[in-house]
């Protein structure tokens, strides 16, 4: 579930209504009115708005046998989708290696940061994508250690790394400010969890 940024009259949230499947649906707060945005065989997930509210990004996945579902979440990422609220209109954008979603957030109103993961050497390959275009602009060829954090009030990126992975920085928890092509380490040991803390404005 998530409210539309402004005014919040909006709420994007995910159900299963006229099918099997889970799609992604509008709410109208004033006219109560709810209108179906995709509809597919994949189990739509985690919506997410544009900043300025035009765009809402889901995701579509599914469990494959023998352990999907069974044991742990989805396991296989079928496709990535931005939903045009003006018209309704359903753009397909660029899938990212991997099974899972790897959404960092906004650069602004079109743009959002992804980046590829696997088995071997967790997570490279960070990139933008234009909701509109489908374009896809790299951003970091460094490698990092599952996840990595951007900051909305400067757009710097916080990550951990891990010693051995291809384009590695080495073992320990790097800064990428803004302007910069070459990252800080902060820390000599690696994190397992790396976030940005949207009410205290800062990197956790």
């Amino acid at each position: 579930v998530a409210w539309q940024p402004g005014d919040g009259r909006l709420l994007a949230f995910i159900g299963a209504i006229n099918g099997s499947t889970a799609d992604l649906y509008l709410y109208n707060t004033q006219t109560q009115e709810i209108t179906q945005l995709t509809d597919g065989p994949s189990q739509a997930i985690s919506p997410n708005w544009s900043p300025d509210g035009q765009y809402i990004l889901n995701f579509g996945v599914s469990w494959v046998p023998p352990f999907g579902g069974a044991i742990g979440g989805a396991n296989r990422l079928d496709g990535v989708w931005a939903a045009q609220v003006s018209d309704g209109k359903v753009i397909t954008l660029p899938k990212p290696k991997g099974i899972l979603p790897n959404f960092v957030g906004w650069q602004d109103d079109s743009h959002y940061l992804t980046y590829d993961s696997d088995d071997e050497c967790y997570s490279q390959n960070l990139h933008s994508v234009d909701v509109v275009s489908g374009e896809t602009t790299p951003i970091m060829d460094f490698s990092f250690y599952y996840e990595i954090a951007q900051s909305p009030e400067n757009g710097a990126l916080l990550f951990s790394s891990a010693a051995g992975c291809p384009n590695s920085l080495g073992e320990g928890v790097f800064l990428l400010l803004p302007g910069q092509t070459t990252p800080s380490r902060l820390l000599d040991k690696r994190a397992y969890d790396i976030y940005w803390m949207p009410e205290s404005k800062v990197f956790q």
